[in-house]
């Protein structure tokens, strides 16, 4: 969050003009740069039967509730065993830090292995700290449970996942709440974080087919070991759990001019009923901490209802973290300032893949696993807002924390304030310049605020096309999000479309074709060629040269140095999927694009790996499970 109070004297008066609704035609405005043939894309409202609709399978059997097992492990309160964690969550959200923290991961007592092999071989019984029963020759289940005393909502996380790509899991709670069926698609470096359900007790459960088990039996069996619980906690106004305890106040913050989504109709935003379908409250995991931000789905110019989600770079900006993503939907109240339904009975959308992600605008695009029926895909423009008349309104949905304490889904009005007159902020230490207002679009409220937890909201035209998205406040005040003395923070959607993979998905380009004809080939990988490419922040790109002195079993790259690779792709397997797996490390901040062909069979295989900040302490790489078939 930034904090500033320098403004040019002579414009101090803007604000106050603007409260008192005088006409701001006259304003001469200073153009950002335009893209020389912009682009527009309509909102899509409710498509009757989106393509990736989360599937209605049927629901968990229940096996460690029908057998009525002890749970593999009982954690005491947060309150008496994770003191430490407590504060470390009250000391970041007091401080302001962005964004937001919601949860901490707690290890078990005991890590627990579970292995379905021959000790599962008969029609039911107990078996590593759970019951299972086979169907016959076609399904085997088992199922287990985690409690954690007091705990508000829980999530867990299976190491080493070992399964067969057909293999299904739910979690479920004590009232009823059901998330799944889910899979591989969650897993990221071995490990997976599944959904949340209401504590204290988490049940696990797994289907996969039985004969699976009887394959194993005599090598490797399928598997996974469960490690770790992630607590989800609530907070009271000060940024701390709470746990029952008295809590020491700070003053508090002024929440006085927050808007309920559900108060507003036309007159204030034109397209708000479907609107409210687009945005989500996003859950993820960072660490050992979990946090909240907001993100708003987008609409592509084939209206095709894929699950382009856009956020912030500042809340999360790695496949590590996507892949743990937890998008709640339609978490509104049932009438004006009503009562806020609980988050138990909303839809939910787990797990994505990073798309892109970049600092100059602090922008992150995903794309999501699933998501229910009755979504509304966003409009977007490539058109710069210093195009627009400054009397404009816009709007942003977002998922405010006044207090630390989240709401249901609310709504704020903005218009944006000229150039001569924002607040003048510097760059931040990430290296954002946020000044330029060609990648940050300065704005003071009308209507509402934004808070902790608003973090990556779309801001919308009144025509339902995006513009950016928020990355925070800065002013005399920007922790007080109903102070219009700041200036709100969206990053210009303008800046974010220059990116090639953004706009590789938005305009359904597909992938790519591989950079040259030439491909690189290895010993190490035979039957596979391979292609590179390394574009730095702001630069050209660069064809990988191919290094002959390498590690094992793998095809080393180097990029504009000769003999310093920084790219390392490996093709691993046939794994207990089935499947050749495919692993990228890279040790450059740089975007790396990778194309991999399969000789025999003519499958390539593309994958783009975003630049991250030179600042970031996780270049990530990635890992494909289902790459090709032996």
């Amino acid at each position: 969050m930034l904090i500033c109070s320098t403004r040019p004297q002579s414009h101090l008066s803007f604000r106050s003009i603007l409260m008192l609704s005088v006409a701001l035609a006259c304003v001469v405005l200073v153009g950002g740069v335009q893209a020389a043939e912009p682009i527009s894309v309509p909102m899509l409202v409710s498509p009757p039967a989106p393509v990736t609709a989360a599937s209605q399978s049927a629901p968990p059997v229940r096996v460690a509730e029908g057998f009525g097992v002890a749970p593999m492990a009982e954690l005491v309160p947060a309150r008496v065993g994770a003191i430490d964690e407590l504060a470390a969550i009250a000391a970041h959200n007091r401080a302001g830090e962005l964004p937001m923290r919601t949860g901490f991961a707690r290890p078990l007592p005991m890590s627990r292995s579970v292995r379905f092999d021959a000790s599962m071989a008969g029609p039911a019984g107990v078996a590593d700290g759970g019951a299972y029963v086979r169907f016959g020759a076609a399904t085997a289940v088992w199922g287990s449970e985690v409690r954690v005393d007091e705990a508000y909502r829980l999530r867990v996380h299976l190491d080493q996942v070992s399964l067969p790509h057909d293999a299904r899991l739910w979690v479920y709670g004590e009232d009823g709440e059901v998330r799944g069926p889910f899979g591989l698609e969650l897993v990221y470096d071995g490990g997976l974080w599944t959904p949340s359900v209401a504590g204290p007790a988490l049940r696990l459960e797994v289907e996969l087919p039985a004969d699976a088990i009887d394959r194993q039996a005599a090598g490797a069996p399928y598997g996974f070991v469960v490690d770790r619980v992630m607590e989800t906690v609530r907070l009271d106004a000060s940024g701390s759990p709470i746990t029952g305890d008295p809590v020491a106040l700070p003053a508090a913050v002024d929440s006085s001019c927050l808007v309920d989504s559900t108060c507003v109709d036309a007159t204030d935003f034109t397209v708000v009923d479907p609107a409210r379908a687009a945005v989500a409250q996003l859950v993820f995991v960072e660490g050992p901490f979990q946090y909240a931000c907001s993100g708003g789905l987008l609409n592509d110019v084939q209206q095709t209802a894929t699950p382009n989600l856009l956020t912030a770079n500042h809340c999360f900006s790695t496949q590590a973290v996507a892949s743990t993503l937890e998008a709640v939907w339609d978490w509104t109240t049932m009438t004006c300032n009503g009562s806020v339904p609980p988050r138990s009975g909303q839809p939910v959308s787990n797990g994505s893949t990073l798309v892109a992600t970049g600092i100059s605008s602090d922008y992150t695009l995903v794309r999501l696993n699933t998501v229910p029926p009755g979504r509304t895909f966003l409009g977007w423009t490539t058109q710069d807002t210093h195009n627009f008349p400054v009397s404009e309104t816009y709007n942003r949905l977002h998922y405010p924390a006044p207090e630390n304490a989240i709401l249901s889904q609310h709504y704020t009005q903005f218009m944006r304030i000229p150039d001569a007159d924002i607040n003048l902020c510097g760059v931040d230490p990430d290296g954002r310049q946020v000044d330029n207002t060609s990648l940050f679009i300065h704005t003071v409220q009308l209507q509402g605020g934004d808070f902790g937890g608003s973090s990556g909201g779309p801001i919308i035209r009144d025509n339902g096309q995006v513009v950016g998205q928020l990355f925070g406040a800065c002013g005399p005040a920007p922790e007080e999000g109903c102070d219009d003395r700041n200036d709100n923070l969206d990053g210009a959607f303008a800046n974010t479309f220059g990116d090639p993979a953004v706009q590789m998905v938005l305009l359904n380009q597909g992938d790519p074709d591989p950079p040259s004809a030439v491909w690189l080939t290895t010993p190490q990988q035979p039957g596979f060629e391979f292609q590179v490419q390394i574009t730095p922040a702001g630069g050209s790109p660069v064809l990988g040269a191919n290094e002959p002195v390498c590690i094992v079993e793998s095809l080393c790259a180097s990029g504009a140095l000769a003999g310093r690779p920084e790219v390392f792709i490996k093709l691993i397997g046939p794994r207990p999927n089935g499947f050749l797996w495919v692993q990228i490390s890279r040790f450059t901040p740089s975007q790396v694009e990778v194309w991999v062909r399969q000789t025999a069979s003519g499958q390539t295989n593309y994958y783009n790996l975003p630049t991250v900040s030179a600042q970031s302490d996780d270049v990530s790489g990635l890992q494909d499970r289902v790459a090709f078939s032996p």
